[in-house]
């Protein structure tokens, strides 16, 4: 059995498992590594996928823009934005 692949752009960043979370008065956003495409990760919030991404950090400053593709999050320019990946909760998930 082997163990989690690593991403060559950012090593400390399990493939197989790591996800980060940013709770929002609308939902819970989500990021994870993509398990349909290479090097790619997927951003979404709840249940709902919304895009995918060459990194972590690009679907930070989607959210932090607020052009995550989520209606109820982009058009409130009120909402308290992450403005880095620090501002999420990292969460190593083992399958």
């Amino acid at each position: 059995m082997s163990g989690p692949v690593l991403d060559r752009r950012n090593p400390s960043v399990r493939r197989s498992g790591t996800m980060w979370l940013y709770e929002t008065d609308v939902g819970i956003f989500w990021i994870r590594f993509s398990p349909r495409g290479r090097g790619r990760f997927l951003l979404g919030i709840d249940d709902e996928e919304l895009g995918a991404y060459l990194s972590p950090e690009a679907a930070v400053d989607d959210v932090y823009l607020q052009k995550s593709g989520w209606p109820e999050w982009d058009l409130h320019p009120q909402s308290r934005k992450p403005e880095d990946l620090s501002h999420w909760t990292r969460r190593d998930c083992r399958a």
